[in-house]
């Protein structure tokens, strides 16, 4: 089974930023977690120093008889990917999380599922069909990941919009878009990781 961390950051020393409820999604979380038969270990509360021992361990950790690794972050946040420890210093979801974790040899084919439950700015939603913020609205859709290059051909152009071009030719009238954008997802992976 996947090995399923969760880093809960839900006491900040200020019971105006305290995470009340926190705990009620963890009970929910390592429930659903260990009915799969998952390990569920729980970090709570840590300090930015924490988070970057935590993270170093998964980074460092053997993986190689479990099957996938799922880390479950609940915090405050920001834009940008901004995610807030319990000293109430910000780390980078993506600098300080996900780029150490793939330098991990023994994670590599398998699944890596971030779970995020934080805020990402000020706004707020409104699913008022007057509002000019509704994030609901909005599919964005990248050539890569965070810190990752995106490949272009000088006579063949780039995989990604190739590849979406062609999905869009061949299913844009028979499919959703979503589903769509996750076979061209699929598809480049394949054909760029079969390339070398």
């Amino acid at each position: 089974p996947a090995s399923v961390c969760i880093i809960n950051h839900e006491k900040f020393g200020d019971r105006e930023l305290d995470r009340h409820g926190s705990s009620m999604d963890v009970e929910a979380l390592k429930q659903s977690f260990k009915k799969l038969g998952c390990p569920v270990e729980l970090k709570s509360n840590p300090i930015l120093s924490q988070v970057t021992s935590i993270v170093e361990n998964l980074a460092a950790f053997d993986f190689t008889d479990i099957s996938a690794l799922v880390l479950v972050i609940l915090s405050h946040g920001d834009r940008n990917e901004k995610i807030m420890a319990c000293d109430n210093k910000p780390y980078d979801l993506n600098e300080n999380v996900l780029h150490p974790l793939f330098q991990n040899e023994t994670l590599k084919g398998k699944p890596k599922i971030l779970i995020v439950q934080a805020c990402k700015g000020t706004w707020v939603a409104d699913g008022n069909a007057k509002s000019k913020r509704d994030p609901s609205e909005y599919i964005i859709c990248y050539s890569t990941s965070e810190g990752f290059f995106s490949y272009r051909d000088k006579k063949d152009g780039t995989k990604f919009i190739q590849t979406f071009c062609k999905s869009m030719n061949e299913y844009a009238l028979k499919k959703d878009f979503l589903e769509i954008i996750n076979d061209v997802n699929r598809r480049v992976e394949t054909e760029t990781t079969a390339a070398g």
